[in-house]
């Protein structure tokens, strides 16, 4: 490009242009020099904004992890354990005071509100294999910051970049499913014929729930 423009203003047209002629070659690369300046400033840009992201990332990770731990738990009731991720979620990254949350406050990365389900109808899995177990916190990171627009090389995208970040780590039973369960076992077992148990016919009195961390 430089070999061009300078054969236009020192070579033979450059009077029929109405051009001066250079006597000289110095600052011939000024505009080399602005070129790549302006390169290396948009590539240290997205660069920059790439290991950002990547951090946001992690910490988007970390918080519907830590969601997903506290909806594991046990408690009274599912709703509890529904509540207890969200308030998890909200005071590690939605809460104002939250230091986790300044990358989300500066405008550059937003969350969405935490969901906390079984998103097990949404994969394709099988029913006997343990390890399909969807159940958890998912949030969807909206990243702003790569979105950019640079001059003479344009932009990197026309709409925001977004990425659903999920933590699956399935859940324990409620306190209230533990004694539906329970109930229900003790129906099954007054229905037995006698017999099926040394003692014979099973009484209710004789049937005693002993609830702990499990069912």
């Amino acid at each position: 490009m430089m070999h061009y423009l300078k054969k236009i203003i020192l070579g033979s047209n450059a009077k029929s242009l109405g051009l001066p002629i250079l006597g000289n070659e110095r600052g011939i690369l000024t505009l080399d020099f602005i070129f790549a300046m302006l390169m290396m400033f948009c590539f240290s840009a997205i660069i920059f904004a790439f290991t950002i992201t990547f951090s946001a990332v992690e910490i988007a990770q970390y918080a519907t992890y830590a969601s997903a731990r506290a909806f594991f738990a046990a408690r009274k009731t599912s709703d509890e354990q529904e509540k207890a991720g969200k308030d998890k979620f909200t005071a590690l990254v939605l809460n104002p005071k939250a230091q986790l949350g300044t990358f989300f406050r500066n405008g550059w990365f937003t969350l969405t509100p935490v969901q906390i389900k079984d998103f097990s109808d949404e994969y394709s899995n099988d029913a006997n294999n343990d390890s399909d177990t969807f159940v958890g916190a998912r949030t969807t990171l909206v990243a702003k910051l790569l979105k950019m627009k640079f001059p003479l090389l344009g932009t990197t995208t026309d709409e925001d970049l977004s990425a659903r970040i999920n933590s699956y780590l399935s859940r324990e039973p409620t306190e209230e499913e533990c004694q539906t369960f329970t109930e229900q076992r003790m129906q099954a077992i007054q229905q037995l014929q006698p017999g099926a148990y040394d003692n014979g016919l099973v009484l209710p009195g004789s049937y005693i729930v002993m609830m702990d961390d499990g069912c």
